[in-house]
């Protein structure tokens, strides 16, 4: 039988990888040190290129592909196709207390009052407080003079009596669809709901969400929606502090288009201008991102938290960021933040608002001086908590705007339209110019009197709205490395420098088994015999006996 090394030599003679035959069989020193000297180099060069293979797969990095697909043809649930084509909008006004406000809600303490009532307890705690706190002093008092001081003083059932009814802010609204029998307009009461979304800076605002259902039966796809806003700018009580969008307008108000059931950021917004038609089209993406190890990510679990008037809400990020301040807001202070919108799911009434006024002085103090500190220092540890969405869709928006309407459209805007509205008497001068008109018959005067009144121009605005149709941007995040492409790297990196492929582990396998074989054939050879001692005088005796 072979011994171990002619096992060794045999193996490296034969073996596969390249290199190890070669310098077995070469002939003289300097071609044995040649092949030796350049087959370890090699080695340790290909072992090390494999290492930093390995430590790039551990690394789990990521490559984001983007392709355009049709969402008639991908491998989604029904609800992506809904969630693209059928959005969702959000309309505030900028300046949030119409005319009618305290006519129509007498019983709810005005702007004015409450002004009143905080200057009276400030000049109440300005006489037994010390000279040094007097700074404090004024910051409590500036808090409760702006938008979320005022806001807080209401109960969550009076909240939507603060701002402008759906009545009164919308004009007209129309969705315009593609359908068997080609385009129709349907009124948005008709297919769609309206509600209250109740923030500080402008109490009502409005979300708008079609009723997808509806439109899937009746095979309807919108393709567009339509507004026209009514501002009221006759007669606003508007506070300075309120004046959101002074560094770019004193009037007009906010569109933002989104998924349903989002909440909305309306610091993402877009200004509408009164006196022009606004168009919005909105592209969307769907968003894939991988969970751990590759990327930080999670799965939407449902609605995640509520709005002040208990309307819930599925997760999205800003939401969360907004949720987790809150709560510790909550925790940390007893009270709620008015301007962090958000609430943990929790039943009506078990909360109160940071600053509400209806307590003892200096559990008001602690109470808005604990919610500003908190509003400072928690806003880093939630970033770490409020991971993406592994799987989101995204929406994106081309804006324009042109001037509207034209001179020659407001006397029929106002005819069709404005006249029938509860607050048509203010725009009476537009039917004292159709009866001029009407006995005159002269246009050049007549555009020229509507031109002077700018009424339509400074109280409303228009704004289209309009999908990029069926097609989306799919943005996909997949692993840079998977373990076949790390097989495949190591294989060729092992086989262009050393020549050692799979078969070498067949092939080490071999060896190992013929030594085995080898030493377990020469055991069962070896035998041990045992001699009894010779013991020459008892033996021959007993022989000759």
């Amino acid at each position: 039988m072979p011994s171990m090394k002619e096992e060794f030599s045999r193996f490296l003679e034969t073996t596969s990888m390249k290199g190890l035959p070669r310098m077995i069989k070469a002939e003289g020193f300097f071609l044995r040190a040649l092949w030796l000297v350049g087959f370890l180099a090699l080695l340790c060069f290909a072992f090390w290129l494999a290492f930093q293979q390995i430590i790039s797969f551990f690394k789990y990095g990521v490559v984001t592909v983007v392709h355009e697909e049709n969402l008639l043809n991908m491998e989604h649930s029904v609800n992506t196709l809904n969630l693209a084509a059928f959005f969702a909008i959000t309309v505030c006004n900028l300046k949030p207390l119409p005319s009618s406000f305290l006519r129509m809600n007498s019983t709810i303490m005005s702007y004015d009052a409450h002004v009143q009532k905080v200057e009276q307890m400030g000049a109440n705690i300005l006489q037994t407080m010390p000279a040094g706190q007097v700074e404090g002093l004024e910051h409590l008092l500036a808090y409760l003079k702006s938008y979320a001081g005022y806001y807080a003083q209401f109960k969550v059932q009076d909240l939507p009596k603060l701002g402008y009814r759906v009545e009164d802010m919308f004009v007209d609204c129309y969705y315009t669809v593609l359908s068997n029998g080609g385009e129709e307009e349907i009124p948005c009461q008709e297919v769609a709901t309206f509600r209250i979304l109740s923030v500080p800076e402008y109490f009502n605002c409005y979300t708008l969400e079609i009723n997808d259902t509806y439109m899937i039966e009746n095979e309807k796809q919108p393709f567009s929606l339509t507004g026209i806003m009514h501002l009221d700018n006759m007669d606003l009580i508007i506070p300075e502090t309120w004046k959101a969008s002074s560094n770019l307008q004193e009037s007009g108000g906010l569109l933002y288009v989104g998924l349903p059931s989002r909440m909305p950021s309306l610091k993402f917004a877009n200004y509408l201008s009164p006196g022009f038609q606004t168009h919005v089209r909105i592209n969307f993406d769907i968003r894939q991102r991988l969970p751990p190890p590759h990327g930080t990510c999670q799965h939407n679990s449902g609605n995640s938290y509520q709005d002040m008037l208990g309307q819930p809400f599925v997760y999205t990020v800003g939401g969360c960021l907004r949720l987790c301040m809150q709560n510790q807001t909550l925790k940390t202070c007893g009270c709620v933040s008015p301007q962090l919108i958000v609430m943990p799911l929790m039943e009506k009434g078990s909360w109160h608002m940071c600053g509400d006024m209806n307590q003892d002085v200096a559990d008001l103090i602690m109470e808005i001086t604990c919610a500003a500190e908190m509003a400072s220092q928690s806003r880093e540890g939630c970033y770490l908590t409020c991971l993406p969405e592994c799987s989101e869709m995204r929406d994106h928006s081309i804006i324009s705007q042109s001037q509207w309407p034209q001179v020659k459209s407001h006397l029929p805007l106002y005819k069709d339209v404005i006249a029938h509205q509860p607050y048509g008497s203010q725009y009476h001068a537009y039917a004292k110019i159709l009866e001029d008109y009407n006995l005159t018959k002269d246009v050049g005067a007549t555009m020229n009197e509507v031109s002077k009144l700018k009424l339509i121009e400074n109280n409303f605005l228009k704004f289209t709205v309009l999908t990029s149709g069926s097609s989306v941007n799919s943005v996909t995040d997949e692993p840079s490395m998977t373990v076949f492409t790390l097989m495949s790297q190591l294989g060729g990196i092992l086989n262009l420098y050393t020549g050692i492929t799979a078969l070498l582990l067949i092939e080490s396998i071999e060896l190992l088994y013929n030594i085995l074989s080898n030493a377990m054939s020469t055991k069962s050879k070896t035998t041990v015999t045992k001699v009894r001692p010779f013991n020459e005088t008892q033996t021959r005796g007993e022989n000759f006996k």
